[in-house]
């Protein structure tokens, strides 16, 4: 366990009380000079004396408080797969589509589903990304699972943002292929894995072509297919029209047979996590993380002023 502050040079603030207190110290003995030569009694209690350790007190506190202080509660060394997972929730109109006006819509499904992935799988970096005729990151991976839920939560959600291109099909799965051609994943190695949660509605696209792409980036995929035949979009009449394509599930067969990854329907989360979680530690190599322990002292430092400051106001107010 060791201290160590992280502006130093803050504290210096501490001075900005010094003339203050001269001159209180200057008044306190002019009062006894004057109250000498009249000859008048002394003030009953000493409460007079303990003002210039008061102020003293509150400086050393501040200044102490604005040099923040950090106790370093040590090093705990993790052994974590050197992987990183991506997951992509398709954000387009048809994910509003529910089996009833009160149902959960797929969107919502699909982001308690992300939820679900997410705690089986504390120990790797996971992203998160919408979905429409392109991809777009909202999150880079990272361990940090309150990060990865605020963000779900905060960030994402249908039309959140909005396809580049109005068409009938919003969603096109070709636009994948950005999570193979951009920066997604660090460039350092390491395994890389998709989880795509979609209904798989997409404009048409050449499933060979696209699995190809992921194959040679070296990402390894797992697909969550929502919805079925009997669902429709409640409460938009822009939406009244819409009907789900029968094709969908075909669509994501076909997608993970050209992948080398793997297709799961909805009710199926647990299965689709543990298929993520194995293709992690088998093709990911391991490494040791460090993670520090701190305690910042400032905000009790600045806590601690309020005693000695109190008595301070209080004793300014007394006759």
């Amino acid at each position: 366990m060791t201290l160590s502050f992280l502006t130093p040079w803050a504290a210096l603030v501490g001075l900005a009380v010094a003339l203050p207190l001269a001159a209180f110290l200057r008044g306190e003995r002019r009062t006894e000079r004057v109250r000498a030569a009249l000859g008048l009694p002394q003030p009953i209690g000493r409460r007079g004396r303990l003002v210039a350790p008061a102020v003293v007190v509150i400086a050393a506190l501040l200044a102490a408080a604005a040099a923040q202080p950090v106790v370093d509660r040590g090093t705990v060394v993790r052994t974590r797969p050197a992987a990183e997972v991506f997951v992509v929730l398709d954000t387009s109109r048809s994910m509003l589509a529910a089996s009833s006006p009160r149902a959960p819509d797929r969107f919502t499904r699909a982001r308690q589903a992300a939820r679900e992935l997410r705690e089986r799988l504390p120990e790797v970096p996971v992203g998160l990304a919408s979905f429409t005729d392109r991809v777009l990151p909202h999150l880079f991976p990272t361990t940090d699972a309150e990060v990865f839920r605020a963000t779900l939560e905060r960030a994402m959600g249908v039309d959140k943002p909005p396809p580049s291109v109005r068409r009938a099909t919003a969603t096109s799965l070709e636009a994948l292929t950005s999570l193979a051609t951009l920066n997604y994943f660090a460039p350092e190695g390491g395994s890389r894995h998709l989880v795509l949660l979609s209904d798989f509605e997409s404009a048409p696209f050449a499933p060979p072509r696209l699995g190809t792409v992921l194959q040679e980036a070296r990402i390894v995929p797992v697909f969550l297919r929502f919805g079925n035949e009997t669902e429709r979009i409640f409460g938009e009449a822009a939406d009244a029209r819409y009907a789900p394509d029968p094709r969908a599930p075909d669509v994501a067969e076909a997608l993970a047979r050209a992948s080398g990854g793997r297709a799961f329907g909805e009710n199926r989360v647990r299965e689709a996590a543990a298929a993520v979680r194995a293709a992690v530690e088998s093709g990911a190599s391991t490494r040791r993380v460090e993670e520090r322990g701190t305690l910042e002292l400032a905000p009790w430092l600045a806590l601690g002023v309020v005693v000695p400051l109190a008595f301070v106001l209080r004793r300014r107010n007394l006759p």
